[in-house]
């Protein structure tokens, strides 16, 4: 990989002398690991000068127009960079893996290699090779913690495998938060070491579990057709992972029909379920590439549309949320049948998407019930 070369170019088109180059390359060390990605031939096609100072623990995306902040495990931007197709195929990068595929270490710091940890390399690296594969399967569902495996059980759920670094602390914590489970959990997980477990995941759950199960097959012409009178989310172009499995977790909680999302992110990814502690499994969840024509009334969630009030949604609902920052499409917007906005204080522009999707379905929860003055 042109690593150097890559180096040079963001120099070069950063002005930098040679000095102070010099003084940046000896606080960069790039180290060689066992990850799941390689991406050859590197180039940097621009980068904008903000990137300078925020180079910590991140990487340089390949459109200068992005926004870099701070990368963080459930930050998943839309189909942005060139080398995603390299990485994950049409899904987002998981940047909590650098897509280089190396450990890129910034000043003092750095993970313990597979020969520094001490355990069994042969049995872990299959291990860890099966559990990153089920992590961009899109037949599969990744289990992350104790309450994702916990909701997963308990919906339902073909839960095929899962590891453990302490099976007995699994059934203390279900004799406390899941007695309908309790001496059920060790049987299903093998034990692992604590190592073991960090190099399944990026982000190894404090309960030190994850589990890989199958995903339920969702026909959403049947969820459309639905005739309870509990309404359906639907989530347009969505952009945070973690957002989007709060949102699932919100409408599990308010008994909703289902969660429907259009975009190119998949609501089913590995972060989304964490956001979802699990309840992905408690009622349809599916992506879809438009929303077909149905019998269910369309109701646009804009600010620009007549006040919401308690119990009053018409029944089967499909509730439309757009994005923080644009809302719903203009043709979204015009085949709703009915706008409505949620009331709120002067000079607050917006709501996070998940607290929006729980104010209307729990405004039309709670609200008066049929009938009532």
């Amino acid at each position: 990989m042109a690593l150097g070369a890559a180096a040079g170019a963001v120099w070069g088109f950063l002005g930098l002398d040679a000095v102070g180059r010099e003084a940046l390359q000896r606080l960069l060390e790039v180290v060689d690991a066992d990850r799941d990605v390689v991406v050859a031939g590197a180039e940097v096609v621009g980068v904008d000068p903000m990137v300078v100072g925020q180079l910590e623990r991140g990487l340089v995306p390949r459109d200068s127009h992005e926004d870099v902040d701070c990368l963080v495990a459930d930050w998943h931007p839309p189909p942005l960079l060139e080398a995603e197709l390299l990485v994950e195929g049409d899904r987002a990068v998981d940047v909590a893996d650098p897509v280089t595929g190396m450990q890129v270490l910034h000043g003092h710091g750095s993970k313990a290699t597979a020969a520094e940890s001490g355990h069994d390399a042969s049995v872990s690296d299959a291990l860890v090779r099966r559990y990153r594969a089920a992590r961009r399967d899109p037949e599969l569902a990744f289990l992350e913690g104790f309450h994702a495996l916990k909701h997963a059980l308990r919906f339902g759920a073909e839960v095929l495998e899962g590891v453990a670094t302490d099976p007995a602390e699994l059934e203390r914590l279900s004799e406390g938060l899941a007695p309908d489970l309790a001496g059920s959990l060790s049987s299903r997980v093998t034990p692992v070491e604590a190592e073991v477990l960090v190099a399944l995941v990026p982000q190894a759950p404090r309960t030190g579990v994850v589990a890989i199960a199958r995903r339920p097959r969702v026909d959403v012409v049947q969820v459309l057709a639905d005739q309870r009178p509990a309404p359906l989310v639907l989530l347009e172009d969505p952009r945070t992972m973690g957002n989007m499995g709060a949102c699932v977790r919100v409408a599990a909680a308010a008994d909703a029909a289902g969660v429907l999302t259009t975009g190119g992110n998949d609501p089913w990814h590995p972060d989304a379920l964490r956001g979802g502690a699990g309840l992905h499994f408690a009622l349809p969840v599916a992506a879809i590439a438009a929303l077909p024509d149905a019998d269910r009334p369309l109701v646009a969630i804009d600010p620009e549309g007549d006040d919401l009030r308690p119990g009053e949604l018409p029944p089967r609902s499909i509730l439309a949320f757009g994005t923080e920052r644009y809302g719903l499409s203009g043709e979204l917007l015009a085949r709703a049948d009915l706008r409505l906005g949620i009331p709120m204080r002067a000079g607050v522009s917006s709501l996070n998407l998940a607290t929006s999707v729980a104010a209307v379905l729990f405004a039309q929860r709670l609200g008066p019930a049929p009938g009532a003055a």
